[in-house]
């Protein structure tokens, strides 16, 4: 077992070296060893199952990603580019397909995510503070920290989706006891620190991320839903008073949400994610049926649509990049079966007394508040980094949970 474990350890090490940008570290030759080191990992699961007699349940949510997988494969029938669309869904196949597979023989993957985000978490903060404290503001983009990492958005977003839930998940398996209370003041710390960062890297879609991911979660957790909506409703009537009656206050954050707009150069609350879903748009509309192909950006290989100067995979909306990809059929195919997987997990959450509520709260709060993100980014379907290797742990590990469908599903 711990072949496996150190397999995984390694995976992800591949994956979240890269993007440590490489003024600190050039570290981008590992990115060429990342699918190579994910196919040695599934070769290892693949020998593991065998000798041991591992039984795979295949469940619905395994019908379910193996399908998405399979959909891909589909269109590359139809690419614009066949060789770019099969290279790529050979990659993601890897990575699910891996995951399927560690997920089966790990009893609780859940404990992976957390002690792995908790090693991130502390990295981000004492590599980030260090760069806060000797760098000041001289290595910030447009006034936007990014600390040790390539833009700031990467770093809102590994600390949204990864370092957040997992301090959550540490904080609350903790039993109470006297120096239990040591503890958790250590990771409350730890979470304020976290906060700051997330304010100060200015990444929009990664603080909404985290408020929807507090939300979700509170909600799951919290008996008296009445209680719960109160309390909202009255925090939203204080902001909102604040908001209204404090022009200091209200000129501060809207300076802090409008970003200039780097194709006019204008300042826009949506900076240039508007212009990132208008060619997504234009794209679905001159191959509606069939798409593009996954893993292509209709740009990068078509005069008729605008190239922005973004790369290939980043495309501002997961939702549109995948109907962009696969067409409209197929396409909305693929996310009904993504939300299928979120919906079954709050079906059984709803159902469930078990002793493990809060941290299968805490997981479908990570799957919501992600598929929120996925809105401003196009990482859904792309596993080229750590928090949608991440992600996708928690997505395929949610089956942990529940041993069969709830019975009105």
């Amino acid at each position: 077992m711990k072949y496996i474990n150190l397999c995984f350890l390694i995976i992800l090490v591949s994956f979240f070296l890269p993007s440590i940008d490489p003024i600190f570290i050039n570290l981008s030759i590992i990115s060429a060893l990342k699918y190579p080191f994910v196919f040695i990992g599934f070769i290892v699961n693949v020998v593991y199952i065998i000798n041991n007699g591992v039984q795979i349940r295949i469940d619905e949510i395994y019908k379910s990603i193996i399908s998405i997988v399979f959909i891909f494969l589909l269109s590359a029938i139809f690419s614009y580019d066949v060789v770019i669309t099969t290279t790529r869904t050979i990659s993601a196949m890897l990575v699910l397909f891996y995951l399927l597979t560690y997920v089966s023989i790990v009893s609780d993957p859940i404990i992976q995510f957390e002690k792995l985000g908790v090693l991130i978490s502390m990295f981000t903060i004492l590599t980030c503070y260090y760069v806060l404290v000797k760098y000041d503001q001289s290595l910030n983009i447009a006034g936007n920290f990014r600390g040790i990492y390539y833009n700031s958005n990467f770093l809102g977003f590994i600390i949204s989706v990864v370092c957040i839930p997992s301090l959550y998940l540490l904080f609350y398996r903790i039993k109470s006891s006297n120096q239990a209370y040591k503890h958790k003041g250590v990771i409350v710390s730890l979470l304020i620190a976290l906060f700051y960062l997330l304010i100060i890297s200015k990444s929009r879609s990664a603080i909404l991320t985290s408020i929807i991911f507090l939300l979700s979660f509170y909600w799951f957790y919290t008996e008296s839903k009445k209680k719960y909506i109160a309390n909202i409703i009255a925090l939203s009537m204080v902001f909102l008073i604040i908001l209204l009656t404090s022009p200091e206050y209200r000129n501060t954050t809207l300076d802090y949400f409008y970003k200039y707009e780097s194709i006019t150069g204008d300042r826009d609350i949506t900076s240039t994610r508007y212009e990132i879903w208008k060619t997504r748009i234009d794209s679905v509309s001159l191959k509606p049926i069939l798409g593009w192909g996954y893993g292509i950006n209709p740009a990068k290989v078509s005069n008729q649509i605008q190239d922005l100067g973004h790369g290939d995979t980043e495309k501002g909306n997961s939702v549109l990049a995948t109907i962009e990809e696969s067409g409209l059929f197929l396409g909305c195919f693929i996310l009904f079966l993504y939300f299928r997987v979120i919906y079954i997990n709050i079906k059984a959450l709803r159902r469930t007394n078990s002793i493990n509520y809060v941290e299968h709260a805490i997981l479908v709060s990570v799957l919501i508040a992600g598929f929120f993100h996925t809105n401003f980014e196009s990482w859904l379907f792309y596993f080229g980094n750590t928090v949608a290797i991440f992600y996708w742990l928690l997505l395929v590990s949610s089956r942990k949970y529940f041993t069969k469908l709830p019975q009105s599903y």
